[in-house]
């Protein structure tokens, strides 16, 4: 028995039909499962980069409890570079520790070539010097360093005598 064009045309329609369904089916079925595998993997990007900040907080915290030692010492610029190197070494992701004075002048850092230099220009460093808060973890937008790396910097204020910005922490 031979089926006329228009039964044809009706079965080849209900056939596409049925094959779109399938399709749309698979497709809300793969979105939802790789919905899920990204929402897993950004919960720990995000737990991962909380430990890290969490980590260079504290890191710049006791550079600070350390930096009046420092200061009182004859070689104590010296001494602060070799603890900052210290941590860099111990933290995963971190390559450039610093201390800037209130004009952005590098005192110290693990990496003996910017000791001297001005970062007065940096956004990160005018942020800080523009909204000076010593409470504040100051993380700034990403950018490429002088030495040729794609970075984000994550400082602490270093307050004055009254509270005022006296330099920054990196």
């Amino acid at each position: 028995m031979l089926l006329s064009g228009g039964g044809l045309l009706a079965i080849l329609f209900l056939f596409g039909l049925f094959l779109a369904q399938s399709l749309w089916r698979s497709w809300q079925w793969v979105n939802q499962r790789e919905g899920e595998r990204l929402t897993g993997q950004v919960d720990v990007i995000a737990t991962n980069l909380e430990r890290q900040f969490n980590a260079a907080n504290r890191v710049l915290e006791s550079v600070m409890r350390e930096l009046p030692y420092w200061k009182n010492q004859p070689d104590g610029m010296a001494l602060a570079e070799r603890q900052l190197q210290t941590f860099e070494k111990a933290m995963p992701g971190v390559r450039t520790l610093g201390i800037l004075d209130a004009e952005g002048t590098m005192l110290a850092s693990n990496r003996r070539e910017l000791v001297g230099r001005n970062f007065a220009e940096r956004e990160y460093f005018r942020s800080a010097k523009q909204r000076p808060d010593a409470k504040t973890l100051y993380i700034g937008a990403p950018f490429v360093s002088v030495l040729g790396v794609f970075s984000i910097n994550v400082s602490r204020m270093l307050p004055g005598p009254k509270g005022e910005f006296a330099g920054l922490l990196l």
